[in-house]
């Protein structure tokens, strides 16, 4: 084996090794924060027939990064809801970058290429990242970063002494831009965070070359405008408005100066690290915050007048920091900058300017420094080798500046198990945010801790005065839920939400159930019909009405609701489920069979639906058709890879089945006895009552 294989081995062990090391408290940790929104209870990430919403309708996800939403139904598929797999996979995908950025930090030749993938690796910093399975977006899109950069490298061959692509055989260097191209395009339906790559690899050619000619940039002018196409609309999607964000042009500027002051600060010490941080107090701006812009724009100025005297590197390594985090400096107004202005997982490609403008220069100091000594031993006969005592240099080096960063990655990682210890931890350093006691009390709550649940749902309420509609809602569910004990007070809470942001069908549901409870069906009426009045085209509000009209007798009527429904959602197998029901109720046989078949195509693992479409089938007297549906029923079952509000009831009913396939067989021989003119008598099965919305 070659010396620089067996190097590249041992290089890579290594850096594997310390990536587990470092993280491994993560493989305890559970889901956080809007995990629900991205995969636990996101409807389109867990059917195929979400593929097509993923791609094709924006508005389906909270952001829309195709792919990554793609790779989490891809996920769901194999391991359904467990935490594990996903942690481990983002480690995994963590190492697989680290590999990727070395050979890119290699293929440009720079010294401290090993050491700089291993700092990017296991930096405190990008344990945001990596313990928090939502940011598998930044992994995903990250890894498709390198490659789109390293196909790059190989169509524009900086070793060729030209810039000139004419003078190299154009087949398989244009072949190297389409991949790059393709891998760019990939990237960015990831995340849409890494359209600044053109901008980094123009970046790279003045480095490399001194110049950016139009030779550099013609063939970038398709990524950019990708970019301008597809980063646009995720920003419209995520967009937030009001006074919070309305800046004048001085706050925009020291806000921005802030940000990059705040992210070198934390790199050199990462302490505390935080999901939360405080968000700067625009409102009280002084003079004196000029600073924080001035200093930042100087810095790359300073080392561009240098660059005859200590090169182009440094200037090149602040650009491509200041470029690369330009989407989340403020210029931006999305929803993370209503609590916070930075934010750990920004910095996750940021990170690597930093890493060199400081890692590079001191490892080349110490070949420079050993060569000298070496040369000198040399010359009085000591036999040193100037490769050997560099390599013994920089591997010191390497360990005493990697121990102490994986412990404190080590000990960030731990926070995340179990998932409450990420906001008790902002509590501690950031008491003022709301947001920690809330994620804390959802925490308790899903855990059934309900008096724990309370006290942080209620710090939250009084942190926000009572007029944060989410804080609202949560102590609803607390009141509703124990309870239908205190459903009176839990509609004092839905109400509070909904008047400080009346554009919540789901929370007019809740508020419904309520009132349901307390038997005040009118009311539930009144609400019902005010929230359709205002939001007439929410599938969540017609199908309460539909189940509303239906306790009510009124089948025909709640039958049109529930056609609304899937009109509005035609994947809602509920709706479907409901109609179908309505329709055997109403002797409608043949579009009941329909709507039965609609929901299974749609969701083949529907446990109930198998049951009752074999229930339908054989009172009609399709008994062999039956029997293989209830065995579909009995087989979902069993798999037990069906959600709650199913399984429940699947398995009450389910236990029928016995006495069900007997009454299949016996519907064989009855069938021959009406043959020979015996009179059988019949007795009708009961309909299921309608499934509502968990």
């Amino acid at each position: 084996m070659e010396r620089s294989n067996l190097k590249n081995i041992i290089g890579i062990f290594v850096l594997i090794v310390l990536c587990f090391a470092a993280y491994w408290p993560l493989h305890g940790a559970g889901f956080i924060w809007d995990d629900d929104l991205w995969l636990t209870n996101n409807d389109i990430v867990h059917h195929w027939s979400g593929l097509w919403d993923i791609w094709l309708v924006p508005e389906s996800s909270v952001q829309y990064y195709p792919l990554t939403s793609t790779f989490f139904l891809l996920e769901y598929k194999i391991w359904a809801l467990a935490a594990e797999p996903y942690h481990l996979l983002n480690i995994a995908l963590q190492i697989l970058n680290a590999i990727l950025l070395w050979r890119l930090l290699y293929v440009l030749k720079l010294r401290s290429a090993w050491l700089a993938a291993v700092i990017f690796a296991i930096h405190p910093m990008q344990v945001d990242t990596v313990g928090w399975v939502v940011e598998q977006k930044n992994l995903i899109s990250g890894a498709l970063y390198f490659c789109a950069a390293l196909s790059w490298l190989r169509f524009r061959d900086f070793d060729s002494g030209t810039s000139s692509v004419q003078t190299i055989a154009p087949r398989p260097l244009w072949r190297f831009y389409i991949l790059a191209t393709v891998l760019f395009l990939l990237a960015i339906l990831a995340k849409s965070f890494v359209c600044t790559l053109p901008a980094a690899l123009l970046i790279i050619a003045w480095w490399k070359t001194g110049y950016i000619l139009r030779r550099d940039i013609l063939p970038l002018v398709p990524w950019f405008l990708a970019a301008l196409l597809i980063a646009p609309l995720t920003n419209a999607m995520e967009r937030a408005t009001g006074t919070a964000f309305e800046f004048s042009f001085a706050q925009h500027m020291i806000i921005m100066g802030k940000d990059l002051w705040f992210y070198v600060l934390k790199f050199i010490w990462p302490h505390p690290l935080l999901e939360i941080y405080s968000r700067w107090d625009t409102a009280h701006f002084s003079m004196m915050d000029w600073i924080y812009p001035v200093a930042a724009l100087a810095a790359p100025v300073v080392l561009w007048s240098m660059r005859d005297k200590i090169g182009r590197g440094p200037a090149a390594a602040v650009a491509y920091y200041m470029v690369t985090l330009s989407p989340a400096l403020g210029f931006l107004a999305f929803y993370g900058s209503t609590m916070t202005f930075v934010a750990d997982h920004y910095f996750y490609l940021p990170i690597i300017g930093l890493t060199l403008l400081v890692v590079e220069p001191f490892v080349r100091l110490l070949n420079r420094i050993t060569q000298q000594r070496t040369a000198a031993a040399i010359q009085f006969n000591k036999g040193f080798h100037p490769t050997g005592r560099t390599v013994v240099a920089t591997t010191v080096f390497s360990v005493v500046l990697l121990i102490p960063l994986g412990i404190t990655t080590y000990a960030q990682s731990s926070i995340y198990s179990p998932p409450v210890g990420i906001w008790l931890n902002v509590i501690k350093y950031n008491p003022a945010c709301w947001i920690a006691p809330e994620q804390a009390g959802a925490y308790y709550y899903g855990i059934g801790d309900d008096k724990n649940a309370y006290i942080y749902f209620r710090n939250a309420y009084d942190m926000t005065d009572g007029h944060e509609p989410s804080v609202d809602v949560n102590l609803g569910d607390l009141y509703s839920d124990q309870f239908n004990r205190n459903p009176t007070i839990a509609v004092n809470y839905y109400s509070q939400a909904l008047e400080d942001d009346p554009y919540q069908p789901g929370v007019i549901v809740k508020l419904v159930h309520c009132y349901e409870v307390l038997g005040n069906l009118q009311q539930a009426a009144v609400d019902l019909q005010k929230g359709l009045k205002e939001y007439p085209k929410s599938a969540t509000l017609h199908f309460e009405w539909g189940y509303l009209l239906w306790i009510g007798g009124y089948y025909a009527d709640a039958a049109e609701e529930f056609k609304q429904v899937i009109e509005y959602e035609p994947d809602n197998v509920l709706g479907m489920y409901n109609l179908a029901l309505l329709m055997e109720h109403l002797n409608k046989t043949r579009e009941a069979q329909d709507y039965y078949q609609r929901a299974l195509e749609l969701s083949p693992n529907f446990g109930l639906g198998h049951y009752d479409y074999g229930r339908f089938l054989l009172a009609r007297g399709q008994a062999n058709e039956a029997v293989e549906e209830l065995q579909k029923a009995i087989t979902v079952a069993q798999e037990e890879k069906v959600p709650v509000l199913e399984a429940k009831a699947l398995v009450v009913q389910a236990q029928a089945y016995d006495a069900l396939k007997l009454t299949a067989e016996a519907m064989q021989e009855r069938t021959m006895i009406q043959r020979l003119g015996f009179p059988v008598p019949t007795k009708p099965m009961p309909i299921s009552p309608l499934l509502r919305n968990p």
